[in-house]
This record gives structure tokens, C-alpha cells and sequence, in this order.
């Protein structure tokens, strides 16, 4: 902030002094953690906060009793038990709440009293994964407008009456989740139940007090707005609303227009509206979400992970079962923030996948499994990546070739030769293609019929090549059986993700295109949870990228015993190798098809190229169909000779 002149305008927070000798454990905390994060911070409008601690919270009293000591002897143990849980939502949905899903009084989980027992009139949740915190916000939208924030006195005689609370969230799943939540408390209390209008669900969402008693106001209202950017409204649908309580559930995935031109207005124009945001964090560096948890000295902060539950240890394995990546296992579960500068894919990690080879020193080796990814594109051309992955654990991945097809060479007549000249070369198991780049997966299949009973190695391509739609769902069937529905880019680049963290990957650190890609790639933004991904600097791009990451999807969803360690079908004939040699009882492996390219010695004990060396033909058979055993030893085959690449071409 400064002022007329431009110069900065400062001043200094030197601490509270009305910090009592005793405290409570949750304030201990807070106390504590504020110190750590702000003592010597310097906020956006200039002022320095000597001392961290800048909550402006009524501290909780160690023994939970709110009254002094004399009001507690004037009234009887029930009298007094009912005013001192008013005067805190945990204390108060403990008397007054059955749980939902078991029917007895409701308990609050350990981590979960914090919250509920503080104060503040900001604050700021940041829980991972399956946490309670849609039943936290649920129960204190309850106890506020049911005890009017614990009696709050209208000019110091009357409890206040027509509170408003204005529940946002990114999209209206959310909203009806948290009003399932508070309609369900409800309906197991009839002392509440019978004080709310009734109201049919609808959009806002509304639960309001009906009743006109002294203990709590008539005419309290909470009212739920959707407000995502993807709504037709862009998120401000609740726009010019007024409220005594503002809570923003999935902060973290409310753009900054929703909070500059819907939140702010309200807190601005009331001193007394109270504040409650909670998320967990989306993975994007900077948003409000995250500003608020780390530059905000006012709000209190609760950081809870999941590892926190107190099932957690029931929990754990189907929990890291169904996370994905190491990114979203930081930031679903352990709730934690992405480093300032680091992108989708870690640097050091990059670092680490770099190797002394160049495109052209490897040949085809049958211990090897070989996937293409191929990405058309307009304006920057066609890019062709052909990964090899090893066949026994660690299945380490090699990029071995990658180029590059400009566009002034008509991109995709250019591109679909040159896939069909690699594919002779390289005899890949599965070539993943864009699918909105155009025809291209459509031709190279076209190509693969026309070449039935005239070339074996072409005729592949009809089998082989699959188009992949970035903007799609994807089922995906793991090795046990189940199946589950994904958006697809995401879980290309999850696994691919996935590959470096393991240190399963290897490319040619003189590839600086592929580098340079891979530090700038980054998550722009979030889409109901969905990241959005992109780039950083523009001049990079990302296709070749694009299509190393469709070389590793192919060898995710077609061999899904390298990704599960267990026998999976390949959706093609295959053959199963003993190990000969080996330890008991020897590790079953899959072998690609007899098509790819490979066969087994006559002894049985290995893999080898199939058949002399001669020179490309043309493979006619006349009567019934051959075996794929015949027709692989038939079959002509072409060695790769070192060659110089031509990078960037």
C-alpha cells in the first residue's frame, strides 16, 4: 500500500499482550505455528509483524468452561452445561448431535476439536484427503445459526436475530454435500427439526430458522451458492449477497475474481463478518487458497493430513492404492503445498533421467519391449517417440528415437511415411497416436488392411496403432479385475509422472527439446479437480513431450504386468517363457505377440531376432492362414545400423 507519493507506507506489529499464562493445547499450537511462519513477515500492504502471532481470537479456556466461575455456582449442573455449550460449536453438537451414519451421539474425531473449539473470526482449513471436513463446516454452520454464535447480543440486551450465513464452493456438488451433511444432523434431532422452514432443494440452497424463541434466533439463514468458474455466471452467482458468516469450501478451486468481487465486499463492508476457508490444496503454486495459509498472520491455520484419521492405519493401503503420483499423494493426503518453481515434473528428477546415448546407438533387442507415441500438430509438425522398456523388473524405459517432421513437409503424409518406415525398423509392440491431430491413426490402420497377405510387418499397423483422445474418459482395467473411469491426460501424464519418480526412465541428455519441455510443463489451473496442464514459456511447447508420454501410456494399458508386476492378458495371442536357470520358483513373464517381431529359440532358452538378415520383400502365403509361428519365421526383418541424428529436424 503507499501513499500519495508513491512511497511505502508501513508500520509494525509488535504481538498481543492479553496472551494468557494458561492456554489451551489448540492455542498452544496456533501460537506456535504463527511464530514459525510470520514472526520478522512483511505483508502486501507494508506492515511487519515483529510478532507472528496477529489472530484476533478470544483464546479458549484450558478446562473448556466459558463463564467465570461465579455464574456456574448460581446455576444447577444442567443449566449450566447448556449455556457453557453455546458458547462452543464442539461442545454444543456433542449435547445436541447424533451421528448419521451410526445413530449414536455424535463425537468429534481428536483433530477435529481444534477447530470446532476455536474462536477466531478467520480461519483457514487445510485438510487432506477424507478428513471430516465436510462434516466440521457442517456442524458449524449449525451451531451458528441454531445459537445464534452462541448468544450473540444485538446492542448488548438482545440475542440477534435474521443471521445470514453464505455457504460458496466450486461447483453445486459440493454445496449439496455439506446441506446433506446438516439436513442429516438434523432430521435425527426433533428439537431441531422442528425449527427450520421447509424447503424443497432448489438453487441457493436454504435452511432457515423459523422459530421466535429467547434461547435462539428466528429468521437465521443459510444459503449455498455454486460458485465455480465453470458456471455460466463465472462463479458470481452470489454476487451483492450480504452475510454474518462467509464459509468457502475447496477454496483452493475459487478463482480470485470470485473472492475479489463476491467475499471481499462483504468483509469490507462489515468488520464483524467472520471468515472460514477450507481445501485441500489443488497443487497449483500461488492461489488464494494457498496465500492465505501462508501469507495471512490473521487467520488461525488447522493443517491436518490424512494420516491423521484415527483409522488411518485400516485405511492406508486402499488409500495408496488409489492415489496415482507422488504429486497427488503430497497434496491429496499429506494436504501439503507445491515448492515455489517446481512444475509437474521435479527438476532433480529430470536431472536424473538424463543418460550418455545418443538416438541411433541402439539397435532392436528382444529383451527390450518397444512402444511409439506419434503427436500431429499444425503448427509445429509431427514429433515421433519410440520408447524401449526392459523386460524384467526394474522395467526401466530408454527413449531411443525421437524426431521430429516440420510442417513444410506436409505433416501428416510425412508423418504417417515415416511412422510406417519406423515401424519396419523398430517393429514396436503398439503405436499411441493423438487423436486430435487429425486422420493419422485412421490412415496408418487404412495402410496396415491394404497390407494384409503382402507385408506382415505392415499389415501390424491395423492391430497396433491406437488413437488416444486427450479430452476423453479412459476405463481403465487394472490387473485384479477392476475397472475404473479416468480423464485421460491426466493419467498419461500421472504415469508418466510416475516413471520418473521411480528413476525408470532414461533419454539422451543432449535431447534438450525433451528438457526443456519437462521443466516448463506445468498445472495452469484446475477444473473441478481435474489439473489443466501447459507450459510455461510458450517458445518450448510441449509435443514432443506429448508424444513420449503416449509411448509410456501404450506400455501402461497394454502390458499392465510391467506397471502391477503380475499376468495380465495383452488383448493378443502372446507366449509365456519359463526362466530357465533361475532361482524357484521363477517369476512368470509376458512376452509380446509372435507378431511383434521376436520368437523363441528352438532350445526355448531365449529371444532372438527372427531369422538371417535379407533384404525387405514381400510375404505372399496361398491356402489356409499360417500360424503366427510360421508366419514370424517367414517374415523378413531389417536391423538398425548406427546412424547420426538429425536433432530438432
Amino acid at each position: 500500500m503507499s501513499d500519495t507519493f508513491g512511497e511505502t507506507v508501513t508500520s509494525v506489529f509488535t504481538g498481543r499482550e492479553d496472551i494468557p499464562e494458561k492456554l489451551h493445547t489448540a492455542c498452544e499450537k496456533c501460537i506456535a505455528s504463527a511464530h514459525a511462519k510470520y514472526d520478522g513477515f512483511t505483508d502486501d500492504t507494508g506492515r511487519h509483524h515483529k510478532d507472528g502471532f496477529a489472530v484476533g481470537c478470544p483464546f479458549i479456556p484450558p478446562s473448556e468452561e466459558f463463564y467465570p466461575e461465579k455464574i456456574k455456582k448460581l446455576l444447577s449442573p444442567a443449566d449450566w452445561s447448556d449455556l457453557n455449550n453455546l458458547k462452543s460449536a464442539l461442545l454444543w453438537a456433542e449435547a445436541n448431535l447424533r451421528d448419521p451414519d451410526s445413530g449414536r451421539p455424535w463425537r468429534a474425531w481428536p483433530h477435529q476439536r481444534g477447530p470446532l473449539l476455536c474462536c477466531s473470526p478467520r480461519k483457514v482449513y487445510r485438510f487432506g484427503r477424507r478428513t471430516g471436513k465436510t462434516t466440521i463446516l457442517a456442524v458449524e454452520i449449525l451451531w451458528y445459526i441454531f445459537t445464534s454464535c452462541g448468544g450473540q447480543l444485538k446492542d448488548g440486551k438482545k440475542i440477534r436475530k435474521n443471521l445470514k450465513v453464505l455457504l460458496l464452493a466450486p461447483q453445486k456438488t459440493h454445496i449439496d454435500n455439506i446441506f446433506d451433511r446438516m439436513r442429516a444432523f438434523i432430521s435425527l434431532s426433533p428439537q431441531l427439526a422442528g425449527c427450520i422452514e421447509r424447503k424443497k432443494r432448489g438453487s441457493p440452497q436454504l435452511i432457515t430458522l423459523i422459530t421466535d424463541g429467547a434461547d435462539i434466533g428466528g429468521g437465521n439463514q443459510v444459503a449455498g451458492y455454486a460458485s465455480g468458474d465453470s458456471s455460466g455466471n463465472k462463479g458470481l452467482s452470489a454476487r451483492g449477497q450480504d452475510a454474518d458468516l462467509v464459509v468457502l469450501d475447496e477454496g483452493a478451486y475459487v478463482s480470485k475474481a470470485v473472492v475479489k468481487q463476491v467475499i471481499a465486499p462483504i468483509l469490507y463492508t462489515r468488520g464483524t463478518t467472520r471468515f472460514i476457508i477450507s481445501s485441500t490444496p489443488s497443487g497449483i503454486t500461488g492461489d488464494y487458497f494457498e496465500t492465505t495459509c501462508l501469507q495471512r498472520p490473521d487467520f488461525s491455520e488447522f493443517y491436518v493430513p490424512a494420516t491423521e484419521r484415527p483409522d488411518w492405519a485400516e485405511q492406508e493401503e486402499q488409500v495408496r492404492r488409489d492415489v496415482s503420483g507422488q504429486e497427488e499423494w503430497d497434496t491429496e493426503v499429506m494436504a501439503k503445498f507445491s515448492p515455489a518453481g517446481v512444475g509437474v515434473y521435479r527438476e532433480d528428477l529430470v536431472k536424473f533421467a538424463q543418460d550418455k546415448y545418443e538416438y541411433g546407438d541402439r539397435r532392436v533387442n528382444p529383451n527390450f519391449v518397444y512402444t511409439m507415441g506419434v503427436d500431429w500438430n499444425k503448427e509445429h509438425g509431427t514429433e515421433i517417440v519410440i520408447v524401449a522398456t526392459m523386460r524384467i523388473s526394474p522395467h526401466i524405459t530408454y527413449v531411443v528415437w525421437a524426431e521430429n517432421i516440420s510442417k513444410k513437409d506436409f505433416t501428416t503424409p510425412s508423418g504417417i511415411g515415416r511412422v510406417v518406415e519406423l515401424n519396419r525398423m523398430w517393429k514396436p509392440a503398439w503405436i499411441y497416436v493423438d487423436a486430435g491431430g487429425g486422420d493419422g491413426g485412421a490412415m496408418l490402420r487404412h495402410h496396415g488392411r491394404e497390407m494384409v497377405k503382402k507385408n506382415i510387418i505392415d499389415a501390424r499397423l491395423m492391430n497396433i496403432v491406437k488413437s488416444y483422445d486427450f479430452g476423453s474418459k479412459l476405463e481403465v482395467r487394472e490387473h485384479n479385475g477392476i475397472s475404473r473411469k479416468t480423464p485421460s491426460k491426466p493419467f498419461m501424464v500421472e504415469h508418466s509422472v510416475r516413471k520418473f519418480e521411480l528413476g525408470e526412465i532414461k533419454y539422451p541428455r543432449s535431447d534438450l527439446m525433451i528438457t526443456r519441455q519437462l521443466n516448463n510443463y506445468v498445472v495452469l489451473r484446475r477444473n473441478s479437480g481435474v489439473p489443466v496442464y501447459g507450459i510455461k514459456e510458450s517458445k518450448w511447447g510441449d509435443h514432443r513431450l506429448d508424444a513420449m508420454n503416449l509411448a509410456l501410456v501404450a506400455l501402461r494399458l497394454e502390458f499392465t504386468s510391467f506397471y502391477n508386476e503380475g499376468i495380465t492378458p495383452l488383448g493378443s495371442p502372446i507366449a509365456f517363457v519359463p526362466r530357465t536357470g533361475m532361482p524357484e520358483p521363477p517369476p512368470p513373464r509376458v512376452i509380446l505377440p509372435a507378431a511383434a517381431g521376436f520368437g523363441p529359440t528352438p532350445s526355448g532358452r531365449g529371444w532372438v531376432s527372427p531369422g538371417p538378415r535379407r533384404r525387405q520383400g514381400v510375404v505372399r502365403y496361398w491356402g489356409t492362414e499360417p500360424s503366427e509361428a510360421e508366419v514370424e519365421r517367414r517374415s523378413p526383418s531389417r536391423r538398425i545400423s548406427r546412424r547420426s541424428p538429425k536433432f530438432g529436424r
